[in-house]
Order: structure tokens, then C-alpha cells, then sequence
């Protein structure tokens, strides 16, 4: 009997597989709490001081996409170093 391949995947490489999986949820977590911040910030009143916000917001969000893919790489590859050289 076939099994999906998200569960083969799961039981062959579990480690890194659960790191891929924390990661994209601690990144879509802080991604979102900033689209949310950024969105407040368009339908607010506070004029003077919009564009300075929304490009620091901006930038936030960009900044940790970049940290939290080379992370999330340095973090598998290191798994799956490990495992490589732990297998007899």
C-alpha cells in the first residue's frame, strides 16, 4: 500500500523536515503579526509620521525573511551534516 509522500518524508528525515516545518511557522507568525501592524498603520490617522512607518515596517518584514531563509538553510544543512556522519 502507497503512503503519501509527506509521511514517507516525515519518518525518513524527521529532523530536518520538523526544523523546515518550525521555521516557515515562526516566520509566518512574525510575518503576519507585521502585515497586520503595517495594515493598522494604513487605516490610521497619524499622517505626519505614515511614510517613515510603513518603510521601517517594510524593511522589518524583508530583513527577517532574509534571516530567518539563511537560518532555516544553516539549520538543515547542519542536520543533515550530522546525520550523514552518524549513519554506520
Amino acid at each position: 500500500m502507497r503512503r503519501l509522500w509527506i509521511i514517507e518524508v516525515w519518518e525518513s528525515e524527521r529532523e530536518p523536515f520538523k526544523s523546515l516545518i518550525g521555521h516557515l511557522l515562526i516566520s509566518l507568525t512574525v510575518i503576519g503579526c507585521f502585515l497586520v501592524f503595517g495594515f493598522i498603520i494604513r487605516i490610521s490617522n497619524i499622517h505626519e509620521y505614515k511614510e517613515t512607518i510603513e518603510k521601517i515596517d517594510s524593511w522589518i518584514v524583508i530583513i527577517l525573511l532574509i534571516i530567518t531563509g539563511i537560518n532555516t538553510i544553516i539549520r538543515i544543512i547542519s542536520i543533515l551534516y550530522r546525520d550523514y556522519y552518524k549513519r554506520p
